[in-house]
């Protein structure tokens, strides 16, 4: 077979390899550019969701309840656009941390990305269109937020369990969600944090107007025994001994292992981590 070449211009081939090059920038710009784009978006989505949230909880009242033209009851509120913002935050933590939520029968949801509002009472989940819902509590037994820390030698991941105990003898705790510090067989530690806003005053001595609400955090500490009852106490060691009359020599000789005084949370965890290592095996 013989090969025939043709010959082409110089000003076409030049023409052709401009084009071509073009094309394939064009190509290379396309295929760098949407994935970035599509990142930008979801980082935009969820920033928006986020603000969202914050926003409808930022310094709102409550003005009245009423009903919608459906007959359903609403909670109505009002925005006060003087205020500029808040210090502290609404919420046990500011942003959305992943979390597990457990429902009635049994049902869990996990590796969903969970606030919890410490001021209402309300635990908010984001749905994966960047909508924010709010979960109800009383159809939540128990939920989980891991929160992770960085610092300098790392990060590690502190986990929030908040619990409810339906079953408990006292009425008054039945529909609340407590933190648990520590369990075991003798006793749970158990922690209820409030926040409480105070509102920023409307005009100062000199006649000028603060313009910031101030939210505050109000932590209650109680223990559960074996029965069930749960008791509320001071963080001081007379108090600890007298929220646990059943185990008071355990609790004393638990302080005196400690060996150091009983003030924090912190000191409240270790003796209770410590009382309940002395529980028989197998005891209630």
């Amino acid at each position: 077979m013989t090969m025939h070449t043709v010959a082409m211009p110089k000003q076409l081939g030049l023409l052709l390899v401009l084009a071509l090059g073009a094309f394939s920038s064009s190509l290379a710009q396309t295929t760098t550019t949407k994935p970035k784009k599509a990142e930008q978006d979801a980082a935009n989505t969820a920033k928006a969701a986020e603000s969202r949230t914050a926003d409808a909880l930022r310094a709102y009242t409550p003005t009245n309840t009423g009903s919608d033209s459906g007959g359903e009851e609403r909670n109505y509120y009002t925005f006060n656009h003087r205020y500029n913002g808040m210090s502290g935050t609404p919420f046990l933590v500011a942003g959305w941390r992943k979390g597990e939520v457990h429902l009635d029968h049994n049902q869990v949801v996990r590796n969903v990305s969970l606030k919890y509002d410490l001021y209402r009472h309300g635990l908010l989940a984001l749905q994966p269109n960047g909508d924010s819902i709010i979960v109800g509590l009383d159809r939540v037994q128990e939920f989980v937020i891991h929160d992770t820390h960085v610092t300098n030698a790392g990060s590690f991941v502190e986990d929030h369990r908040f619990r409810r105990y339906a079953d408990a003898p006292e009425a008054k705790f039945s529909r609340e969600h407590f933190e648990v510090l520590s369990e075991g067989s003798y006793a749970t530690l158990l922690k209820l944090t409030r926040k409480e806003l105070q509102r920023a005053n409307q005009e100062s001595a000199y006649g000028s107007t603060q313009v910031q609400d101030v939210m505050l955090d109000k932590a209650e500490y109680f223990v559960r025994n074996a029965d069930g009852h749960i008791r509320a106490f001071k963080l001081n060691r007379k108090a600890l001994v007298a929220a646990l009359p059943e185990h008071a020599a355990e609790v004393q000789e638990a302080m005196t292992k400690y060996g150091q005084p009983v003030q924090k949370e912190a000191d409240v965890i270790r003796v209770v981590a410590i009382l309940n290592s002395t529980a028989p095996a197998g005891s209630k």
